[in-house]
């Protein structure tokens, strides 16, 4: 109610959090993988180009290298 009396938007992080889970697992799954990091494994161990693999994934090569460790 505080930040509402000061005209403060109420922010659901958990909200955007889960939104962002659910990405990561629909583009493994579109991949035909469990987990975005095992597809990110299996291309680099092929020798992908992080271009390659952002290219088949359709993700831009940033968001993949923060998910690379998994």
């Amino acid at each position: 109610s505080a930040l509402q009396r000061h005209g403060l938007l109420v922010t659901q992080h958990a909200a955007k959090r889960h939104a962002a889970e659910r990405r990561v697992a629909d583009v493994a799954a579109s991949l035909g993988y469990a987990t975005i990091a095992e597809y990110i494994g299996r291309r680099r161990e092929q020798g992908w180009t992080w271009a390659a693999i952002s290219a088949e994934a359709g993700q831009p090569s940033t968001w993949l290298r923060r998910r690379a460790a998994g």
